[in-house]
Order: C-alpha cells, then structure tokens, then sequence
C-alpha cells in the first residue's frame, strides 16, 4: 500500500492584520481559482461583496477582484468600460489572469495582476499593495536662489554629449 505524507510546518496565519475589515468587490466565475480566493479572503477576514449593483457608491469597497479570461463579453471588459464611474473612481483593480505569452495582444489594465495558479503569497501581496494607504506628500522644500560670489568656482555638471559641449563653450566664451 502507497502512503503519502506532507510535512507540517506550522498552521498558516488565519488572520492578516493588514488586510483584515478591508472591503473588497469579487468578481469572479465559479470555479476552482474562484473557491480558493474566497476561502482565502474568509481566512484573511477580508469583507468581501460578491455583486456590486448600480446603487453601490465611491467608497463602498477598497479594492475589486476580478477573473480576466471570461472572454470578449466578460465581467473584466466590463469593469473596465465602467471604471470612471463614481462606484469604480480611484479604485485600484486586482487581475486575475493566466500567464499569457510575451507579446500576447491580450493586455491587462489593471494595478496588480496575479496569475493563475493563484499563489496565496502573491495574491495577499496584490491586495496589500491595492489597499495600502497612499503615503502623504511632503510639501516642496523651500530654496531659494544663492547670487554666485565673485571669484568664487562654481561647477556645472552636465552629461557629456554634443549639445551640452555647444551650451558649454558658448557660457565661456
């Protein structure tokens, strides 16, 4: 009789700090890809909404989930002719998609794509990247404009290439 064991390396974290309460629009078709981010997203505590409908307003999800290989007519077309609505306004798409060869005419417009096989690593590290807050700006510093000294050496670095020869030797001129 043939006896398989897989090696245990500790239990997988259930709950992911960063991702837990996030609201997340999935749309995705049945299936075995569809059955695993769902259980993924219930393991991560992600609030997850399976259908959007025409009430749904800016703000009522972080970030949307969705299957890119449904063909012409699919939910991924779809969202994509219907992103600058105020529901879909800012944001940020996860792809799903399977590996297309390099130079495929099928392009994907989304912020994060994973690829099928879905890897949970890469798939928490889509939503993570789409649902972090984006950094504040710094405000520009302020500078202001120092005279040149009088014999004083001043040091103009350039990349040496015709052009910034000619603007050189018409300055020492």
């Amino acid at each position: 009789a043939f006896r398989a064991a897989a090696p245990i390396h500790g239990a997988l974290p259930a709950i992911d700090d960063q991702l837990r309460g996030v609201r997340v629009l999935a749309l995705l078709g049945g299936g075995i890809v569809s059955d695993q981010i769902h259980n993924l997203l219930r393991r991560w505590e992600v609030q997850t909404i399976v259908h959007a409908d025409d009430r749904m307003l800016a703000g009522d999800f972080d970030a949307v989930i969705v299957e890119t290989d449904g063909g012409t007519g699919s939910t991924y077309q779809s969202l994509l002719r219907q992103r600058g609505t105020a529901a879909l306004a800012g944001v940020p798409i996860v792809a799903v998609s399977r590996l297309h060869p390099a130079g495929d005419a099928a392009m994907i417009h989304a912020d994060h794509v994973v690829t099928t096989p879905v890897r949970m690593e890469a798939l928490r590290e889509a939503l993570r990247a789409a649902t972090r807050p984006l950094p504040a700006i710094a405000p520009p510093a302020r500078t202001e404009m120092v005279p040149f000294a009088k014999g004083q050496p001043a040091v103009l670095l350039v990349e040496d290439n015709e052009s910034n020869r000619r603007v050189v030797s018409m300055m020492l001129r």
